[in-house]
């Protein structure tokens, strides 16, 4: 199974009982049926057009609606798009989400530069990143909620971190959304980068921060810092949020093996991989090591984190590209994806196990950008 960088954004939809428009049972195959691809974002007919990757959501309380946030980098755009037949058509929404003092909402090099959900009353909500070129997100963006009531022909924005006015410049990167509807709650998690750190040689880093809206998205509590005392941790990605059963709010992140007082280097491929954890909405985080930097596969970059209720508990799942482990692929950086599992709310975590089948030693091609959902 090979995964790779897709241009175009696509839907894929199960069906147990009805294929092709006929009744069918689900028990001649034991699996569930799988409907052709839905091309989403059928408004990017450029040629030179350079998609990035697209985030879906499903309204809780209406499985045929759907929404889709992706956009392309080479223009700065980001468009919406939402089916309302369970993902066999879609719409574009007449507005981009990008408020009009800025110009950029796909900026090159920002991983995950979105996040979208739903609020209660099943409107749609999308966090972003948003940047007035020639600067980029990571130099000087600030992130903003942006909500529709009429899938995507309007918008209003609300700034979750503004970081136009400040000195040093910050930046940000990797944006994630949860609404947590049962709690009236929407995280949004963001990396904030161009830290100053005091005694660190590499002079700024970046950290993972997690903002609180108890008021439908109207402002955002300041973000809180899921990883504690920054003199002591620097972080590399993240940080992904995912809601428990219970309304725990889990965040995972991966933190750089390398010493604060060491010279800048390219830290990403040997970083430790942990999850933060916060029972009080968001105020306060414990956090814990899922993967200690000793431990194979090399994590490379990009991953994809999953919670659900299992067995009156909360088990998780989190999936990410790691350096292949045969010789041939280790010497050319080949990425695999892996998986690694918690059934214990985060307390233990299994061997990472590797997802991709190919052969390892002869097979060279790079797999990008897992997605997991539960």
């Amino acid at each position: 199974m090979r995964k790779s960088r897709l241009l175009v954004p696509a839907v894929l939809v199960a069906a147990t009982a009805v294929v092709g428009g006929s009744a069918r049972a689900s028990a001649d195959s034991g699996y569930p049926r799988v409907t052709a691809n839905t091309n989403v974002a059928q408004n990017a007919k450029s040629p030179v057009r350079d998609l990035q990757t697209a985030n879906i959501a499903v309204d809780p309380s209406d499985p045929n609606h759907i929404a889709v946030i992706g956009g392309d980098w080479r223009a700065g755009s980001c468009f919406l798009y939402v089916s309302t037949d369970g993902g066999a058509s879609f719409a574009v929404g007449k507005q981009s989400p990008l408020p009009p003092q800025f110009d950029t909402c796909a900026p090159n090099g920002a991983t995950n530069p979105w996040g979208i959900g739903f609020d209660k009353a099943g409107n749609i909500l999308v966090a972003t990143l948003v940047a007035n070129r020639p600067s980029t997100a990571s130099a000087s963006g600030s992130v903003i909620l942006a909500k529709t009531t009429d899938n995507g022909n309007t918008w209003s924005t609300t700034f979750v971190q503004n970081n136009r006015q400040t000195n040093p410049p910050l930046g940000v990167g990797q944006v994630f959304l949860v609404s947590d509807i049962k709690n009236n709650r929407i995280y949004v998690g963001y990396q904030q980068r161009n830290v100053p750190v005091s005694g660190y040689n590499g002079g700024t880093q970046r950290r993972a921060l997690i903002a609180v809206s108890t008021d439908d998205g109207a402002s955002f509590s300041p973000g809180v810092d899921i990883e504690g005392d920054s003199s002591n941790t620097l972080s590399i990605g993240g940080p992904w949020p995912a809601l428990g059963p219970d309304g725990t709010l889990y965040a995972y992140y991966s933190q750089s093996a390398a010493p604060k007082t060491a010279s800048p280097v390219f830290t990403s491929q040997t970083p430790n991989l942990e999850v933060a954890k916060s029972t009080d909405g968001g105020k306060t985080y414990t956090s814990a090591t899922i993967m200690p930097i000793s431990k194979e596969p090399q994590f490379f970059g990009y991953s994809n984190f999953a919670v659900a209720p299992y067995k009156g508990g909360t088990a998780m799942v989190l999936e990410f590209e790691a350096l292949a482990q045969g010789s041939t692929a280790s010497q050319n950086q080949v990425r695999d994806i892996y998986t690694i599992s918690s059934t214990d709310g985060g307390n233990t975590w299994g061997s990472p196990t590797r997802v991709t089948d190919d052969d390892i030693n002869t097979d060279l091609g790079s797999k990008f950008t897992p997605g997991i959902s539960a």
